[in-house]
Formats: C-alpha cells, structure tokens, sequence
C-alpha cells in the first residue's frame, strides 16, 4: 500500500499601517495597510489601499442586517 502525506503549509502575518511618509515617497495613498507573511523563511510583502467610503458603508449596512446571525455564529464557533 502506497502512503500519501499531504504536506500543509502554516504562515504567520501580520498587518499594519504604512507610515504616511514612506507612502508619499513610494507613491501609496495615505492610509495604506501593509501584510506582511513569514512564508518559508521568507517574508513576503503585499499593500492594501485603504478602504473607500462606499466599502465601508456597505460593511455597515451588511452588520447592521446581520448582525444577529454573525454573534450567534461567533457563539457557535463559527
């Protein structure tokens, strides 16, 4: 019998806010949040704009909908 072992990999991350002056001279919105991910002894980088008003009140609207549902989900262990 042949045994298959199927590898899963785990990375670590983190974000944070890019400081405003590094962003102004790399030519990033203010604001920007930065991921950054230990992937195999490497730390991979990636830049998320910040988030626009219409995103975030969509969000609002969604957990003010469902808020309900998302807390019991959370209680459950979603």
């Amino acid at each position: 019998m042949i045994e298959t072992l199927r590898k899963t990999e785990k990375y670590s991350s983190w974000i944070t806010e890019m400081p405003s002056e590094i962003a102004e001279q790399e030519g990033y919105a203010k604001g920007s949040k930065i991921i950054l991910t230990f992937e195999n002894g490497i730390i991979r980088t990636e830049v998320l704009p910040p988030t626009s008003s219409a995103v975030k009140s969509e969000v609002n609207r969604i957990v003010k909908k469902y808020g309900e549902v998302f807390e019991e989900l959370t209680r459950l262990g979603d």
